[in-house]
């Protein structure tokens, strides 16, 4: 089955079949993803009377990137990942706040597993919920790099519920533009993930995170080897890319 057939994406499915296992990764390593969630807190200039929604919020992650002085409000579609990160749950249709209350909107790497349909009803609800002056901050793969070639070619080969998704380009620029809605910034960032000092560890990070229950070990060995490199701190890391 195949469920990122085009405007049948579904996050909230798709993550309480794998949240658990994603989780265990995250765990695993903890650190491995630092530099992605330190880039897109970076993108934001932060006072101490700042309301922030963090959606989706995964197992909460994103919370210790940022300063401790705003209030941080987590959100989940996933039931599995709201259990995990003790967090509200909602839906991509209806944000739970009113008007004009929230300054910053984060949305990282989890655009690419909205329908179209719920991308625009997200875009709404963004619209309506955040103050004048307030930023939605998303990041995500850009198109037809080299990590859409790995999610939508080797992750979606040995993921039993495939992994087809719809990454960023100049069209989603335009989607999200509008009279309430204005981008200023757009900017590529290259950066590793620190994996372990370990290849089996490294290649069990993998296999949890994507979910890839069709791979065997020697699958998932020779595409790292192909990929990754050691570090000053002999640990491997692989070149991950997000546009913000």
């Amino acid at each position: 089955m195949n469920v990122y057939e085009k405007d049948k994406v579904k996050y909230a499915y798709i993550f309480n079949q794998r949240g658990l296992d994603y989780h265990k990764a995250m765990l695993m390593l903890p650190n491995s993803r630092d530099n992605e969630f330190t880039n897109i807190a970076n993108q934001v200039e932060y006072s101490s009377e700042m309301t922030i929604i963090d959606m989706p919020s995964g197992g909460n992650y994103l919370k210790s990137f940022l300063p401790t002085s705003v209030k941080v409000i987590p959100l989940e579609t996933s039931s599995v990942f709201a259990n995990i990160g003790d967090t509200q749950i909602c839906d991509w249709s209806y944000l739970p706040f009113e008007n004009n209350t929230i300054d910053v909107i984060f949305c990282c790497a989890a655009i690419h597993h909205v329908s179209s349909e719920d991308r625009i009803k997200f875009q709404q609800e963004v619209i309506r919920v955040l103050k004048i002056g307030g930023k939605l901050v998303v990041a995500d793969v850009q198109k037809n790099s080299k990590i859409d070639t790995f999610l939508n070619g080797f992750v979606n080969e040995q993921n039993s519920m495939g992994h087809i998704c719809v990454f960023l380009d100049a069209n989603f620029t335009k989607e999200f533009a509008c009279k309430n809605l204005t981008v200023h910034n757009d900017v590529i960032v290259d950066f590793p993930w620190i994996l372990s000092s370990k290849i089996k560890k490294s290649m069990e990070y993998i296999q949890l995170l994507f979910g890839l229950d069709r791979a065997c070990d020697t699958q998932i060995e020779k595409y790292l080897k192909r990929n990754l490199k050691s570090n000053s701190d002999n640990k491997l890391q692989i070149d991950w890319q997000l546009r913000y």
